[in-house]
């Protein structure tokens, strides 16, 4: 029997190949679809998880949430630092730690906070230590900065109108940390030394203690409130009197919401794509099969049982459609990961794209119509068989 179907296929072997192809394409768009809508609400979740609760001026939720969790670098209202201290010293808040953003090294921004936000992370993704003094930072993983190195920053970016130097500013990094998203591109420093460097509070010529009572304003705050009950009255309480309190996770489901149009629209094209999996599948079995009459005919008439060719022909279709299938699943993947990395890029957070058991219900459905067809096409085609090789022959 190997011998039968390794003669088999040396003689089909470049139709073979076109089904193969065939099935992949069919096999692999509706999983690709899936697998990329995933991995973005997945990895835009993952990079919200890590931040509770966030404070800021009144404004657009939207905007503070991809300000704070994606660093996007459209600027924020500020907000007062008697207002930070004041949510800081709440007793419903475990730690506060404020966020100053607007300066940049090298294209990472330069965001002042306070030691607490740091430490919050896993310590395993801390190399070095967090920064003591006014002088001293902590390199996100994806910056190219490394301990020791120093940096001046610039008051936004090269190229912007108002784009300067910080003269007389300069940090040594002490640290570096990974956070797993937007944050690894991110350069923390202590935001005394922010409130400085624009001209606010003491100045921090050298290396001196960071004065915590003083405090400036911010462009937003992170909080980890004791409970969840705390959380949401934190949340209402600071919802007024020009400010404004989001749930990161509550305005990405918001937000997947709105995109819902786009999600439902994937969706129908995933759903066409099995559809004509289906009718690929449907169509390659009777291509199959008509390229196999003549040899079933052949195998019939040389004294082979029914169900010893049956066998044959469904080895070789099973086979050419797991191969397929196969070929299919590697492609989804690749292309999925392409495209999501792609989107993810542009919103600074990491696209990982993972397999469920249900992307694969489609592909056992599609083998077994395959195989119900397979069985209906050769009962056909074994009736035919023997006059058609008869009429030939003679």
């Amino acid at each position: 029997m190997l011998k039968l179907l390794r003669a088999d296929l040396k003689r089909t072997a470049f139709f073979m190949l076109a089904l193969t192809l065939l099935i992949a394409l069919s096999a692999g768009f509706g999983m690709f679809v899936s697998l990329t809508e995933r991995a973005i609400k997945d990895g835009s979740a993952k990079a919200a998880d890590r931040f509770d609760l966030l404070i800021a001026a009144a404004g657009s939720k939207t905007q503070l949430v991809l300000s704070v969790v994606f660093l996007d670098q459209s600027a924020l209202g500020a907000i007062s630092g008697e207002r930070y201290k004041e949510i800081a010293n709440d007793p419903r808040t475990l730690w506060a730690a404020p966020l100053a953003f607007g300066d940049y090294y090298d294209g990472s921004p330069v965001i002042g906070t306070n030691a607490v936000l740091i430490n919050a992370a896993n310590s395993a993704s801390l190399t070095g230590r967090v920064f003591e003094n006014a002088r001293e930072a902590v390199a996100g993983a994806k910056t190219g900065l490394k301990i020791g190195d120093r940096f001046t920053p610039i008051h936004g970016l090269i190229g912007q109108a108002d784009a300067r130097t910080h003269k007389g500013v300069s940090y040594r990094v002490v640290g570096s940390v990974s956070f797993g998203d937007a944050w690894d591109r991110a350069i923390l420093v202590p935001i005394e030394s922010i409130w400085s460097a624009h001209g606010l509070g003491r100045s921090f010529s050298s290396r001196q203690n960071l004065d915590h009572d003083e405090v400036f304003p911010v462009s937003a705050i992170v909080v980890k409130p004791k409970t969840i009950a705390g959380a949401y009255e934190l949340r209402s309480a600071y919802n007024a009197n020009g400010t404004q309190a989001a749930f990161p996770a509550e305005v990405l489901t918001a937000l997947y919401g709105v995109l819902g149009d786009i999600s439902a629209a994937l969706e129908k094209i995933a759903f066409a794509a099995r559809i004509a999996a289906i009718v690929v599948t449907a169509i390659a079995v009777t291509l199959y099969i008509g390229l196999k009459r003549r040899h079933i005919a052949a195998l019939r008439a040389f004294g082979a049982n029914a169900r010893r060719v049956f066998l044959v022909i469904l080895i070789g279709a099973s086979a050419l459609a797991i191969a397929g299938m196969a070929l299919g699943v590697a492609l989804a993947r690749a292309a999925a990961w392409l495209a999501a990395n792609q989107i993810a890029a542009t919103q600074n957070f990491e696209a990982i794209v993972t397999f469920e058991a249900q992307d694969f219900a489609p592909l056992l459905t599609q083998f077994a119509i395959l195989l119900v067809a397979l069985s209906i096409a050769c009962a056909f085609s074994f009736r035919y068989c023997a006059s058609y090789y008869l009429k030939d022959s003679f």
